[in-house]
């Protein structure tokens, strides 16, 4: 399974928790970044974990297409009860997200061990959908 992924890697933590990083953290062209969101919304599709953690360490910049695919994600898992975090976002990157106003959508950690640890600490309510 590993070998199907070309633009991030997918792990598992605990039984729900899903864990994806990017394997580069400077895209080229635009046909990178759309396949990167297909492979993001694919990880999901496959395991329907309750929560899924986005780790962005090392990426700056973050293309609004990864973004826009993030926002597929996280209507999916509302729909399902899920949770979607991200973590470890570079200041460019942090910067965009809320410009972008997706502050009020997914909950963003310092580095992947605080998202772990609330992934597996709470029961909040998944926020509705936009």
């Amino acid at each position: 399974m590993a070998d199907e992924w070309r633009f991030i890697e997918v792990r598992h933590e605990d039984k729900d928790i899903l864990v994806i990083r990017f394997r580069i953290t400077d895209f080229c062209d635009t046909v990178e970044v759309r396949a990167c969101g297909e492979e993001i919304l694919k990880a999901y599709e496959e395991s329907r974990p309750r929560d899924l953690i986005v780790d962005f360490q090392g990426m700056e910049v973050v293309p609004s297409t990864v973004f826009a695919s993030l926002v597929l994600v996280y209507k999916r898992m509302c729909r399902q009860g899920g949770r979607l975090r991200l973590c470890s976002m570079g200041r460019d990157a942090l910067g965009a997200f809320y410009v972008l106003n997706l502050y009020r959508l997914m909950t963003v950690h310092g580095n992947l061990g605080e998202a772990l640890a609330a992934a597996r600490a709470t029961e909040e309510v998944p926020r509705n959908p936009v």
